[in-house]
């Protein structure tokens, strides 16, 4: 196998590749869930000569896998915000947050 995709908990801020450059772009927050896609060299999708990494947020997975991308991500299955999942990993304790609540949470614009 030449690709590989990993959900991984965050433990900084990380741009969602998939939304960075659209208007709703927002931040994967420390404590969120996301995915991390790897394509190793000469995979069709990699030309180069070492691994492309991408990260992906939950919101952008669940858009383009339904409700199967949380499942992936092993991220909570409430929509919090009412259009964009809740990023916290399944079973969390305590309130949820997704990309949005996290953008309003540092002072951004949500």
């Amino acid at each position: 196998m030449s690709t590989t995709v990993k959900a991984v908990t965050a433990r900084r801020e990380h741009a969602c590749d998939s939304c960075s450059g659209t208007p709703n772009v927002r931040p994967i927050a420390p404590g969120h869930r996301y995915l991390r896609h790897v394509a190793f060299p000469g995979d069709l999708l990699n030309q180069t000569a070492r691994l492309l990494t991408s990260v992906e947020c939950v919101a952008c997975a669940s858009e383009r896998e339904c409700s199967d991308g949380l499942l992936v991500a092993g991220a909570c299955a409430t929509w919090c915000c009412g259009d964009v999942p809740c990023a916290r990993p399944f079973g969390h304790d305590g309130d949820h947050s997704c990309r949005r609540c996290a953008t309003a949470t540092r002072g951004g614009a949500a």
